[in-house]
């Protein structure tokens, strides 16, 4: 069953055939039909309800046990993979990435170059853009992302926090963030900064308590 795109040339997937139905919503497996991005002509994708919920132009695509379904859709060089699931309303575009068993629906974004994985559910009318990774909780609100001088900063669950590669519960940080600082060479004025990014997170989300300013300083 080749998904013909009203036959035009520049179709990149196909149905295969196989469809499973969750909920009374019928999805079917994709498969593409040409290479782009990293997807090589004949790859095996996920489940899409329709040709309405993966774009043809770019580089987007929906792999492994990934699901989009109802008026979602994925497009722009957007990748949606492992047991992930897009449904609702919800839009993934850019170069974003959804993935692990996240879930993102309703009339929530993710966009840019943001990462959503592991349990993580971005719902209501959050957006998750720019450079944040969400790893877990549930986000009806866009979680505070600040790019900084440095790093970007951003909530990556209820409790834990990123700073550019790195992610550690907030009491990881609180008690060793002058270490952290000290071994990325951190000038004392940048580390300040981070220290209030840090407790403007903990004023707004409750992590415990702030970060003291260092007597050092």
């Amino acid at each position: 069953m080749k998904q013909t795109k009203g036959d035009n040339h520049m179709c990149k997937y196909e149905f295969t055939g196989a469809e499973r139905t969750v909920g009374g919503v019928t999805l079917r497996r994709i498969r593409a039909v040409r290479g782009f991005g990293d997807v090589e002509e004949g790859d095996l994708g996920g489940w899409v309800e329709g040709e309405k919920n993966l774009s043809h132009d770019g580089d987007c695509w929906v792999d492994g046990n990934a699901w989009v379904y109802g008026n979602a859709s994925v497009y722009g060089n957007a990748q949606v993979y492992g047991g992930a699931y897009v449904y609702g309303n919800a839009q993934v575009y850019g170069n974003a990435q959804v993935s692990g068993n996240a879930r993102v629906y309703d009339k929530a974004w993710v966009c840019g170059d943001a990462r959503v994985r592991g349990d993580a559910h971005v719902c209501g009318g959050a957006e998750v853009r720019d450079a944040s990774v969400i790893i877990g909780g549930e986000w009806d609100k866009a979680p505070l992302y600040i790019q900084g001088h440095g790093w970007p900063f951003n909530m990556a669950s209820k409790t834990d926090i990123r700073i550019g590669c790195k992610i550690y519960p907030a009491e990881y940080w609180r008690e060793h963030w002058r270490e952290i600082s000290a071994d990325n060479n951190c000038k004392p004025e940048l580390a300040e900064q981070y220290r209030l990014f840090f407790n403007l997170a903990d004023a707004m989300y409750g992590l415990g308590g702030p970060i003291e300013r260092s007597t050092e300083q």
